[in-house]
């Protein structure tokens, strides 16, 4: 950890690193004041166009909605914006970053309400800021910041009741999308996006979350959300709004000014378009580029004075032709769009510490697991009942202490002089042993291996919006594999407890190393089941797959009537080396007599007195499946698939082709040439991973995305550095 600290600090100049702390010691908050300048901003995907050229600037300190219809390309402004769809034209940032706007500089707001229901907003909101704030940051600091965030957010009352779903009653609606935009906002961006943030609230509480927008764009934030529907006193809190509306299935930019000047501006291009007196300006307007008065009969039209209205495909070239000259007659002496970008901010400080960010985890995932207590009385019943069945099931078996495991085929006095061809030695009746192999394996993977599969998909959506902010999925899914050892134990204890209490044959350590090897292993393949399904599939699969995986402990069939080429498969299950050790636990004290058990398991094919063997290849396969779902747990975050995998590792069964589908672009000339490569099936899903202390960044285009795509950063000396890409 001290390693990490030593290489953040290199990165930075002292100077930053003291300034930065000085900020702190003064309980300022302060971030970088970004604004974007679009000039004929386009959006192209393989062949298809989605979003007519348009022009636009979004100045910090100002709140901007973004209203249309379903489908004409709100979203996808938005995501271009925030650098994670790739465009045509021009973006213009102000960021001192020579690699455009870093993402950590963003906060994204989704629509839905992602966040841990068993915690409360503080907590979220904490563990938020320790995972994404700078390593410079105290816990003294990010108390206070935490602190005041609550307060803006109107939470401070509610700071300590968990979050609730439809099972366990918690905060409102309302205060739920609270917390969402305070997840975003602990860690300081400069510009805030918001995808939808009044959906599903009643007027008051959308009016309130407009306000809390209100008060963060005034503090210099630039603050874009998506927007349908607001009330009128919602609708004129927003100081610009951009709306779009459908040209020939094209998303088409009609209007982009103050909001209290776009119902003015349609009867300014037609009278017939006047918002009526006691009508909402929003919805107006929205009507008018929803399409919804292009249905007027032309006779109508005719009555009020000759001619048809104004269609909403006509929309976007009037813009073109007169919102120019509309603005500036309105806006007179009121600020216009300023061209001159706002100044610098400081240099960014180093990103959080390894340490702290582990630790954040690992009482997160704690908290959660102790405070679902519905999970742990079941599964804690399930595990009693599984021992308690299995043992009554063999209480026969297991009342003849296992003596008559073996018999003599005559007796003791002829044994010694008997022929051998006559296979007078002992033989085997183990078949009530064989068959608790099986149900032993069954009874642990119905526990276990569900507990293991329940852990992603409950987080599957925080894991991934936590991974857009930069926390590494690979950190987060170990941390809860690790956590979650703690209910896998503590129910394997719970199994052991009433195993022992039935008299089975062996050492109480040794049950317990067992049965916790055994444990380790069934949840891997529980987490790999996770990483694929939904969370509703994963109980019934997981008693399917204890089934089949039960079915290779090597007894039916028997590991010596396998193929030599077949035997394989069978090693790579768990149940084969738990079957064997099981085997060893209950015929010990029969070894401990002088019986040669080792014939009973040369009938199956084991190897008597490895005992501790056998828990290793446990773990080794519970390391290997947990490795597994690490890697499938990124492949499904960051939309992967086969090729991508390939291409990561730098496996190219392609390179003949390569040169065809890589471009390189000429940067800026003191960091020299890079070269931007981007899979086109990231492309084609708007994702990207971007590496922020890379020097090069890899983008992989398919040979049909035709696009142009130009990013002019302003630097504190007013060079111009270009990146351009011409596919």
């Amino acid at each position: 950890m001290a390693f990490a600290y030593l290489l953040y600090k290199f990165q930075l100049p002292s100077s930053t690193i003291s300034e930065y702390k000085k900020t702190l010691g003064r309980n300022e908050i302060t971030f970088k004041r970004i604004g974007f300048r679009v000039n004929k901003l386009s959006v192209q995907i393989g062949k298809k166009k989605i979003l007519h050229p348009f022009d636009a600037e979004f100045n910090p300190g100002e709140l901007i909605a973004i209203m249309g219809p379903s489908g004409a390309g709100k979203s996808t402004i938005m995501s271009a914006l925030m650098g994670k769809l790739d465009y045509s034209g021009q973006i213009y940032i102000n960021d001192s970053s020579k690699r455009g706007l870093d993402q950590s500089k963003i906060g994204f707001v989704p629509q839905d309400d992602i966040m841990n229901t068993l915690l409360t907003p503080r907590e979220i909101l904490t563990y938020s800021a320790k995972t994404r704030l700078s390593s410079l940051w105290s816990a003294e600091h990010i108390y206070v910041l935490v602190t005041r965030v609550l307060n803006d957010l109107g939470l401070t009352e509610q700071q300590n009741t968990i979050i609730g779903d439809e099972y366990q009653r918690g905060i409102s609606g309302g205060e739920k999308k609270r917390v969402n935009i305070g997840i975003e906002l602990v860690a300081n961006p400069s510009a805030l996006f918001l995808d939808e943030p009044t959906s599903g609230l009643d007027a008051s509480s959308a009016e309130e979350v407009t306000q809390v927008l209100k008060n963060l764009a005034q503090e210099g934030r630039c603050v874009v959300a998506v927007i349908h529907q607001p009330r009128f006193e919602s609708f004129m809190k927003f100081d610009k709004i951009l709306l779009v509306t459908k040209e020939n299935g094209l998303g088409a930019c009609c209007y982009f000014g103050p909001s209290n000047l776009a119902a003015h501006y349609f009867s300014y291009i037609d009278a017939r378009l006047k918002c009526p007196v006691k009508a909402n300006p929003a919805n107006h307007v929205l009507d008018i580029v929803s399409g919804a008065f292009d249905s007027v009969e032309e006779n109508e039209d005719a009555k009020t004075g000759g001619g048809n209205r104004v269609s909403s495909s006509q929309l976007r070239t009037i813009w073109a032709q007169t919102g120019e000259s509309f603005l500036s007659a309105n806006l007179q002496s009121k600020r216009k769009f300023t061209r001159q970008l706002s100044p610098l901010g400081r240099v960014d400080p180093p990103p959080p510490a390894i340490l702290r960010l582990m630790t954040a985890m690992i009482v997160r995932t704690t908290r959660l697991q102790i405070r679902d207590v519905e999970f742990l009385r079941v599964f804690s019943v399930l595990s009693c009942f599984m021992a308690v069945a299995l043992s009554v099931g063999f209480s026969p078996f297991l009342l003849s202490s296992y003596q008559d495991t073996f018999e003599l085929a005559i007796s003791s006095q002829l044994a010694p002089w008997c022929p051998p061809f006559l296979e007078c030695d002992e033989r085997p009746r183990d078949y009530g042993l064989q068959q608790l192999l099986f149900f032993l394996n069954v009874a642990m993977s119905a526990i276990t291996m569900t507990v293991g599969a329940r852990l992603f998909p409950l987080d599957i959506l925080v894991i991934e919006r936590e991974a857009k902010a930069g926390v590494p999925v690979a950190v987060q899914a170990i941390i809860m594999m690790l956590v979650n050892l703690l209910p896998i134990f503590f129910f394997t204890t719970i199994f052991l407890g009433w195993w022992m209490a039935f008299g089975h044959p062996g050492m109480p350590e040794d049950w317990a190393a067992l049965l916790l090897s055994l444990g380790f292993a069934s949840s891997g393949v529980g987490y790999m089941v996770s990483t694929v399904l939904e969370y509703n599939q994963v109980y019934s699969t997981c008693m399917v797959l204890g089934l089949l995986i039960a079915s290779f402990n090597g007894v039916s069939p028997r590991l010596q009537e396998l193929p030599p080429g077949a035997r394989w498969l069978w090693d790579l299950s768990f149940s084969r080396w738990s079957g064997e050790a099981t085997y060893s636990l209950y015929t010990q004290h029969l070894v401990d007599n002088g019986h040669n058990v080792q014939i009973g398991a040369n009938g199956i094919g084991y190897t008597i007195g490895r005992f501790g063997f056998d828990l290793g290849m446990m773990w080794v396969l519970g390391f290997v499946f947990r490795i597994l779902a690490v890697i499938m747990l990124y492949c499904k975050i960051h939309r992967l698939g086969i090729s991508d995998l390939l291409d990561f590792c730098g496996i190219n069964f392609m390179k003949e082709n390569s040169q065809d589908d890589t471009t390189e672009v000429r940067g800026d000339p003191v960091e020299g040439p890079k070269i931007l490569r981007m899979h086109s099936d990231i492309a084609r899903s708007g994702r990207t991973n971007d590496s922020k202390n890379s020097m090069e960044t890899s983008l992989t285009f398919n040979k049909d995305f035709k696009a142009s795509s130009n990013i002019h950063v302003v630097s504190p000396q007013n060079v111009d550095h270009s990146h351009n890409v011409q596919l």
